[in-house]
């Protein structure tokens, strides 16, 4: 038989549970409650059983000597709990939740020292009922994977439990601040601050029970989300200190409207009114009142937009993925990739509904790859793409070369060739003369609107070193001409070492006419490759 301690406060009728579970349990987590709401017209209903070893004993921390047992009595060994809990959305701001709890059974040693000896052999019987009117002050719905949520509440228990059993205690107020933050993959960490005020306070086996600070924390880390009709599983871990510092971990599933938990939790501390353990379950079930236009007869979601898309699950495809707005059935509120719910027929990666070619595969040559079709002729100059050199610049059809695809740069009409001496850059004498004839051709010619200055080299020394020489050179007379008065706009140099060669490079003559800058001209987006004639040698 446990004896109860006499303590100068005298004694106080209190409640043994210690585990207080959410009103809207399953759309939260165990006992931590979030800043999220469940919106205007639903409800969730929930019954959860939960039962605890050990949950009050008799402790004696005064004698430490070796091998002493702190426990001296189990007042209650075993507790066995139904909560019927409940939430309903009256606006999207303001949620009213309940918690009536019945204690099934409780069996300990016979208690002495109370005013009324606790009857626990009168094991059934109602707990406290919790009323938890709940604020919304901030809801930011996840946007790129990251939201938040922060409400305040009031917990509110009425003392309509048996005292003299141990199943109910005085009038007991709670203010709470509840905050949650979401990460990508709808990772939830939630957290609860509040100050539980008691309407009579005293002593419990040399145990306070006072009004004091409470707390708690959870993580919930989602497994599968979204999985046919499975909606979302995950796991959930919890600490919380009320008169006791306890932890408990748990397995949660959503389906069908319908939600389960099962779970696991101990004390984290010897004290009182901390269990060794407990084990709990829940089924629950969410909906909604409004009209039902499906006529499926269930409840339809009501203007709730769980996964944060701006898209409401009364019309989202995908209620608990939200849409990746990427310009394609940014409506239908599913990632199109992840979805896998967008047709294209073609496979081209452009959906059917913006795909002007649906049938037939874009062909992603960068040009116009958006319209879905492939294109075949880009440049529209009669001669294939497959065939084209210069898809995206149309043939001029001069009667040279006209298969290739390409515009024909042609040279300047005036025969003007300048070289150079061996390894050298620098204008030779007698070069300024013919420049200034070109400086003037250049500037009054109107045929053509821009000019390539092509340096070239001979086939002496390395091959970057003659690729630097050439442009050097070509450098050298485009600098002349702009100093001529030629438009800079409309000259490009051009270094093309010494893979156009025009005659053999075992002679000096023939090394010497390889030095030399020359010019063509034509449309700007040739290049100087382009622009040889096919008789020239190609790299």
């Amino acid at each position: 038989m446990a004896v109860l301690p006499r303590t100068s406060r005298g004694q106080t009728e209190f409640e043994v549970n210690q585990l207080n579970p959410a009103p809207d349990l399953g759309a939260n987590y165990v006992s931590t409650i979030s800043g999220r709401l469940l919106g205007a017209q639903r409800f969730r209903l929930s019954l959860l059983y939960a039962y605890s070893s050990n949950a009050l004993v008799v402790r004696n921390t005064n004698d430490l000597s070796p091998g002493y047992s702190p426990v001296v009595g189990k007042v209650v060994t075993s507790l066995h709990m139904m909560h019927v809990t409940g939430a309903y959305g009256i606006t999207d701001w303001l949620q009213l939740g309940v918690d009536l709890p019945f204690v099934l059974s409780q069996s300990g040693e016979p208690l002495t020292g109370l005013s009324s000896p606790a009857k626990l052999d009168a094991s059934f019987g109602l707990g406290d009922l919790r009323l938890v009117p709940k604020l919304r002050l901030f809801d930011h719905r996840p946007k790129d994977g990251f939201g938040g949520s922060v409400a305040v509440l009031l917990d509110a228990a009425l003392p309509t439990g048996r005292g003299s059993a141990l199943q109910g205690g005085p009038l007991r107020l709670e203010p709470k601040l509840a905050a949650e933050m979401v990460f990508p993959w709808e990772i939830r960490l939630a957290g609860n601050i509040g100050y539980m005020w008691r309407a009579s306070e005293g002593d419990i086996l040399d145990t306070p029970v006072d009004s004091k600070l409470t707390w708690s924390g959870a993580l919930e880390v989602p497994i599968v989300r979204a999985l046919g009709p499975l909606e979302r599983a995950g796991l959930v871990a919890e600490v919380f200190s009320r008169l006791s510092l306890e932890t408990i971990v748990g397995a949660k599933v959503e389906l069908f409207g319908f939600s389960g938990l099962l779970g696991f939790g101990a004390g984290l501390e010897d004290a009182t009114l901390t269990p060794d353990w407990r084990l709990f379950a829940s089924i629950g079930y969410s909906g909604g009142f409004g009209d039902d236009s499906d006529r499926d007869h269930a409840p339809d979601p009501a203007q709730t937009d769980r996964d944060g898309d701006g898209i409401t699950d009364d019309v989202d495809r995908c209620p608990l993925e939200p849409e990746d707005k990427d310009g394609v059935e940014d409506e239908d509120g599913c990632p199109d990739v992840a979805a896998n719910t967008v047709s294209d027929a073609d496979d081209d990666g452009i959906t059917d509904r913006f795909d002007q070619c649906p049938e037939t595969p874009e062909d992603r040559d960068g040009f116009e790859d958006g319209d879905g079709c492939p294109d075949l002729d880009n440049d529209r100059d009669h001669v294939a793409d497959v065939d084209d050199a210069c898809p995206l610049d149309p043939e001029d059809l001069d009667g040279v070369d006209d298969t290739d695809g390409c515009p024909d740069v042609d040279r300047i009409p005036i025969d003007v060739v300048i070289n150079f001496a061996s390894n050298a850059a620098t204008l030779p004498e007698g070069a300024d003369y013919a420049l200034d004839r070109v400086a003037v051709t250049l500037s009054s010619s109107p045929t053509w609107t821009h000019y390539w200055v092509e340096g070239h080299a001979d086939d002496t020394g390395t091959t970057q070193l003659n690729l630097d020489l050439s442009q050097a050179r070509a450098d050298t007379v485009r600098n002349y001409l702009i100093a001529k008065g030629v438009d800079a706009n409309k000259l490009t140099a051009v270094g093309l070492g010494q893979r156009q060669a025009v005659r053999d490079n075992q002679s000096e003559a023939g090394r010497l006419t390889n030095r030399r800058v020359e010019f063509r001209a034509g449309p700007r987006s040739v290049g100087a490759d382009a622009a040889a004639p096919s008789g020239d040698p190609q790299p």
